[in-house]
């Protein structure tokens, strides 16, 4: 993956880690034969979405003393996504390469952008255990449906609702059990037909076969992932997200503030924000990447 040569200094001169929403590819080259005419995203679409996103979660970054700066790469053929911290400087990495892949929905461009936000904001577990910034990559998955997503699209009842119509049988009955309220279930509904586009693109990243809401990854980690689950498994990590109850706790971020932070005591703090096997294990974050600790 490319990094822009503005990051380059602070990347190699800081303490801190660079996430990304995939591991490192080639998919950029593929970017040239598409052109810029040929995709559903436009630029304008590009920078709605990061609009949109900013907005929702710009407040929660300053709460905690971060100052969020969006790099809109729109002309940058990278697929991909990233983030960083440096100091109050909260980044993330919008990349045109991504937004045009046909795979891509504007909403599921969206729950990238959250999965960035994740990072940033979701806390427990990190992907460095000591005095790290950075939600690990499941982690961060699970923010962008549970909290993000939820979150930036609240208010569109117009627009989600319009997944009614179109909703996965299995996703419909898992909405439905896990909200009472019409307008909850709709917004899952859309959460969930975002998060399978990007299912779609992971699936032909990684050179497998489609997940499916139906066929849930059968790996149980007997130690936290803190890295790339398979395709199948960051699908069920958005669907189980989109169906956790609990409300979500942005003035926190869970663990941050231990030196320690992959403990059980940043674990006993993100139940307070997060669905876990003992309060809605439906919406809990899979074991194909997470184990608890308690």
């Amino acid at each position: 993956m490319r990094i822009p040569m503005g990051w380059i200094f602070l990347f190699l001169f800081s303490s801190t880690s660079f996430a990304t929403f995939l591991p490192d590819n080639d998919l950029w080259k593929q970017d040239r034969i598409l052109g810029f005419d040929q995709t559903a995203m436009t630029e304008q679409e590009f920078n709605q979405v990061i609009d949109q996103v900013s907005a929702a979660l710009e407040p929660s970054v300053r709460l905690h003393g971060g100052n969020l700066q969006v790099a809109r790469q729109w002309k940058d053929s990278t697929v991909n996504a990233s983030s960083m911290q440096f100091g109050k400087s909260w980044k993330v990495n919008m990349y045109g390469g991504l937004a045009r892949r046909p795979e891509i929905t504007k909403d599921g461009f969206t729950v990238v952008m959250c999965h960035e936000m994740g990072h940033h904001l979701g806390g427990y577990p990190y992907s460095n255990p000591f005095a790290g910034w950075a939600a690990s990559e499941g982690q961060a998955d699970y923010f962008a449906t549970d909290v993000c997503a939820r979150k930036v699209w609240a208010d569109e009842k117009v627009e989600n609702a319009k997944s009614r119509f179109e909703v996965n049988p299995l996703v419909k009955s898992k909405c439905d059990s896990a909200w009472s309220n019409q307008d909850d279930q709709n917004l899952c509904y859309r959460i969930n037909a975002a998060s399978r586009s990007l299912a779609v693109l992971l699936s032909g990243l990684n050179k497998v076969s489609e997940p499916q809401f139906s066929t849930p990854d059968k790996l149980v980690v007997k130690v936290t992932n803190r890295t790339y689950g398979s395709a199948q498994c960051r699908l069920d990590t958005y669907f189980n997200g989109s169906l956790c109850t609990v409300p979500a706790n942005l003035s926190e971020i869970p663990g941050r503030a231990y030196m320690y932070q992959n403990g059980p005591k940043a674990e006993t703090d993100s139940a307070r924000s997060y669905c876990t096997a003992q309060n809605v294990p439906s919406g809990a974050r899979p074991p194909c990447w997470f184990k608890s600790k308690l």
